[in-house]
């Protein structure tokens, strides 16, 4: 369990981490890059199975490293019911797409924010559930693993209120944060699960 002064670093601290997280996995990070760009291409009320195929499954397989979670039988067809479900609430998750984590009122939200989670959820478990929401809106959604879920939310699967956890760590740090998404060309809300992927290992 990580201590809660993880929550607080310094400034400098924050940035020293995040930086050398971008030294040690730039070439990793093209992935990210090629399968965010080619999502926000894509009408969501269009997309295909082999959209999902293509784009969000290299995504949560080659970058979020979780092709021994869905290769488990229970996940067998997920593409093809991931395909269903975006399509069939693509008006939800396409009012996501132009929200900013740093700026929006999650309250009037909450509801469609859980909703949107759960059911992605329901077909691939609740990691891969959040790196696919976060590919749909990169600035909005954050990355949610077993580890910043232990450390952060203690255990607790309720992502509406880790968002609400990361949004004030957002706030608190935006000058750094900001700077740093300009340099690396990523929203703050992947910077910030850079640091907390690292300090959670």
């Amino acid at each position: 369990m990580v201590k809660v002064l993880t929550l607080t670093p310094t400034r400098e601290r924050l940035r020293e981490v995040i930086e050398k997280n971008e030294d040690d996995w730039e070439i990793s990070e093209i992935v990210y890059f090629k399968c965010r760009d080619a999502l926000r291409d894509i009408d969501l009320c269009q997309i295909t199975e082999r959209d999902v195929e293509r784009i969000i499954r290299a995504f949560v397989i080659s970058w979020g490293e979780m092709g021994r979670v869905l290769g488990r039988r229970i996940y067998v067809n997920w593409e093809r019911e991931l395909c269903r479900v975006i399509k069939e609430n693509c008006e939800l998750f396409n009012g996501f797409r132009d929200k900013k984590l740093v700026t929006s009122d999650l309250k009037p939200h909450k509801d469609n924010i859980e909703k949107c989670y759960s059911m992605v959820r329901k077909i691939i478990g609740p990691t891969s559930a959040s790196k696919v929401l976060h590919l749909i809106c990169s600035d909005f959604f954050p990355l949610w693993d077993a580890a910043i879920r232990n450390a952060i939310a203690e255990g607790r699967e309720n992502y509406y209120e880790f968002m609400k956890e990361i949004q004030q760590f957002v706030q608190k740090y935006s000058t750094v944060l900001n700077e740093l998404s300009v340099r690396y060309r990523k929203s703050v809300v992947k910077l910030v699960d850079e640091y907390f992927f690292e300090i959670t290992r």
